[in-house]
């Protein structure tokens, strides 16, 4: 916290938490990137025309929009299903045609459900070998997912600036005898206020290798300027003993350097 203002008869402070403010929009911007990058439909159509044919190969995402690669039918050679697998030793599955001599992934993306991507292969290995078959569209949805991880990531920013991203102004005003501290926010703004006199004491309370700081009451309660929990303890008690020295009637109030 930061003293905005600071006269023999009042004191006010307050905290504007930049930091978490740009680890939000960080968050937010990332989880927008995500949704565009993950979230695409991928379609492999393919038509046949007497001995030959064409197919085409496109991604596209939630706008409709995206890269279509377009090939011969006889540069489609077959489907499989590769697995990855991760540090805890779990199997994830995607979809891989042999285009040309090349392995070319259908979706780049590995994700689980092992049956319907072999599904998936089987149905385009199925089309290559049965001449008689007209024509193959096969998809592979990833928008959901896309959609899914996105929005964890948003929903996460927008819950840290929530709970998190509160504007905290506190004003001690000897002439009225108040005490008011007022918190905004995306959940909008809350504000309170006490009796000066019911107050005797600030002072840090400690987390693990946190700290925030307290009012103290005169039956020894707390009242925390912040919901959280913080590093950094020596900024916090050079504020602490600012209003602490407030609270004191008849000290005269050091502004801080």
């Amino acid at each position: 916290m930061k003293i905005i203002e600071s006269t023999p008869t009042t004191l006010a402070l307050r905290r504007t938490p930049i930091l978490i403010w740009l680890i939000c929009l960080s968050a937010l911007v990332m989880g927008i990137v995500l949704t565009l990058i993950l979230g695409k439909l991928y379609v492999l159509e393919c038509q046949r025309l007497g001995s030959g044919g064409t197919c085409q190969l496109a991604a596209r995402n939630l706008f409709g929009s995206g890269r279509v690669q377009t090939f011969p039918l006889s540069d489609l050679q077959g489907a499989a299903v590769e697995i990855s697998e991760d540090s805890e030793g779990d199997d994830t599955y995607r979809v891989s045609l042999r285009i040309n001599g090349e392995n070319q992934p259908l979706s780049p993306v590995y994700s689980s459900g092992f049956s319907k991507k072999d599904a998936l292969a089987q149905s385009i290995n199925s089309f290559i070998s049965d001449l008689r078959q007209p024509s193959l569209s096969v998809r592979q949805d990833e928008r959901f997912l896309g959609m899914l991880v996105g929005g964890i990531c948003a929903l996460t920013a927008l819950a840290l600036a929530a709970f998190l991203g509160q504007v905290v102004t506190l004003r001690l005003d000897r002439s009225t005898g108040t005490v008011t501290l007022k918190r905004m926010g995306l959940l909008g703004v809350r504000e309170g206020e006490y009796l000066l006199s019911d107050f005797t004491d600030a002072v840090l309370e400690h987390g693990e290798n946190t700290s925030r700081i307290a009012l103290v009451t005169r039956d020894g309660g707390h009242l925390p300027l912040t919901s959280e929990f913080t590093s950094g303890s020596r900024g916090k008690e050079a504020i602490a003993a600012t209003i602490r020295a407030f609270l004191k009637p008849g000290n005269a109030l050091t502004p801080l350097e």
